[in-house]
Formats: structure tokens, sequence, C-alpha cells
């Protein structure tokens, strides 16, 4: 298995090692790597294969340190939905982000990242809630596990998400 961080792309395939496809030295585990020709033995079952990109490592430098350095927990949310929108972003992230035992309590309203981001008029939307309103607004599928937030395009998108009071 290997795969390309930057680029998302994985390969994935099997071999059958024998002594004759390994390299002579080996580490201080006594691990051996397969030389370059018993790699030409490899049976590919996926090559260059897209998977999901590490969220991580596509997002700006700059955008990581400002939404790292924005404050506690709920200040780092609402950044993070305020940096990123009209992405699917999963819970993961958004634990990563909080850093908190309780980090969903930082999205909610009621002094979380969704009061923040109302009052700039940005809307976070969840996948389980609110699948309907992200349809409606064809911001694709999203599971239970996945956020989205954004800031109103048209008058028709400002319309629908007031009328919902996802923003003020």
């Amino acid at each position: 298995i290997r795969s390309k961080e930057k680029t998302a792309r994985c390969d994935v395939g099997l071999v059958l090692v024998r002594p004759e496809y390994l390299n002579p030295g080996a580490n201080r585990d006594s691990k051996k790597t397969l030389s370059t020709a018993g790699a030409q033995n490899i049976w590919w079952l996926l090559r260059n294969q897209p998977y999901p990109p590490n969220f991580w490592e596509v997002l700006p430098l700059t955008d990581r340190q400002e939404i790292m350095n924005a404050g506690g927990g709920t200040a780092r949310l609402a950044a993070l939905f305020q940096k990123i929108q009209r992405q699917p972003i999963s819970r993961l992230q958004v634990q990563a982000v909080a850093q908190q035992h309780d980090y969903m309590k930082r999205l909610r309203r009621n002094g979380g990242a969704r009061d923040i981001l109302s009052s700039l008029g940005i809307a976070l939307l969840w996948g389980g809630k609110d699948r309907e309103t992200i349809s409606r607004l064809g911001l694709g599928e999203l599971t239970d596990d996945e956020f989205i937030s954004l800031t109103p395009a048209t008058d028709e998108e400002r319309r629908v998400l007031r009328n919902l009071r996802h923003i003020d």
C-alpha cells in the first residue's frame, strides 16, 4: 500500500514475498524492504485510486494557523466554519479543532459557534437534522457526522436560511 497525501491517491497491491525480492540490508528490527526488481512482482489491485483527502493536508497553512489561534474551542470552530464554507466537515475535524471533551456543545446555539456565525450571516447546517435544507440549497449529500457552513450567495438562499433561523 502506498499513498500520496497531497493528491489523495493510493495504490494497493499484493506480492508473494520471496527472499530474492528483498533488499539485502535490514533496519534495527531486522525488517527488510522490497527491492526495485522485487516490486516488479506486485500484482496491483488498485492504481492511482482516489481516497478522501486528509482535511489538514489540503488546508493552507495560514488558514490552519488562523483557525487554531482563534482562541477557545468555540472561537476555533467559528473560525473553521467561517474559513471553510460549502464543504462538508466531519465530526472528527470538529473534535480536533475544538480540543475539548464536549466538543459538540461548542457548535450549538446559546453561546456556541452557531451564534457567532449567525451574527456574521453564516449558516451552519448539520447533515443529521438539516438534510432537507442542505438538499434544497444544492449542497450535496451529507452524512449524520458532517456539517457544512455557507454565506448565502443569492437572495433565495438568504430567504430560506433566515426563515429557518439559521442566520440573523
